[in-house]
């Protein structure tokens, strides 16, 4: 079987793992979500002629890649890994300066961290890119993220 089929059936097996032990093994989840991320080793189908089928697989497969990696977010913040985390997320958000969960989550792990002016300064950062670029507002989620984060709701904080 060709290696890059087998790299489609491990991601989604790993990727379907992960969600399985999400709420129950979050230590398990984030191994299968980083080995998942992992398979992911340049852009996909890179030399590839573009058509249809492939736009629409390339499309598929960096939304599961992101969902891996937001999800090994999540999970390093329910295991209490959230300063190991903050410089990925700082690097996934260099890649995807416009994906509000990346920020969300990088605050949560700032606040969590004892880093909350960071965290707050991430927001600020995230508003000004939001507005210059797109017109738009930061999401509720991220400005309820903020609420918490300026009033130290560390309880809030771990709920999400």
């Amino acid at each position: 079987m060709d290696d890059s089929l087998t790299d489609v059936y491990d991601l989604q097996r790993l990727h379907a793992r992960g969600r399985a032990d999400l709420a129950e093994n979050p230590e398990r989840a984030f191994v299968s979500f980083t080995a998942a991320a992992a398979l992911f080793r340049g852009p996909v189908l890179a030399g590839v002629p573009d058509g249809a089928i492939v736009s629409t697989f390339m499309r598929w497969a960096e939304e599961m890649r992101l969902e891996c990696l937001e999800s090994i977010a999540r999970c390093s913040l329910r295991i209490g890994r959230h300063r190991e985390v903050v410089s990925d997320l700082t690097h996934w958000i260099d890649e995807h300066p416009f994906h509000e969960a990346f920020r969300e989550l990088l605050m949560l792990a700032l606040h969590l961290s004892g880093r909350r002016a960071e965290a707050l300064s991430e927001f600020q950062r995230a508003r000004h890119l939001m507005r210059e670029e797109l017109g738009l507002e930061p999401s509720e989620t991220m400005r309820q993220l903020q609420s918490a984060i300026l009033n130290d709701r560390r309880d809030l904080a771990l709920a999400r």
